[in-house]
């Protein structure tokens, strides 16, 4: 476990973004523009997981 890093913040700060870019996605007007939204949403969204899961084992 690395010292230092709250791993349930992280986790809230990236599900946060995904939920935002989710947002944005949904209310885009250009196709490839929300298509670019979907993929940071999906991407935040993994990235909010992986902390979830480094602070199920950090506890």
């Amino acid at each position: 476990m690395k010292a230092g890093i709250n791993y349930h913040a992280k986790a809230e700060h990236f599900a946060e973004l995904a939920s935002r870019a989710a947002f944005a996605a949904a209310t885009a007007l250009c196709t490839a523009d929300r298509e670019a939204w979907e993929e940071r949403a999906a991407r935040y969204d993994g990235q909010a997981a992986h902390y979830r899961n480094a602070a199920r084992k950090a506890a």
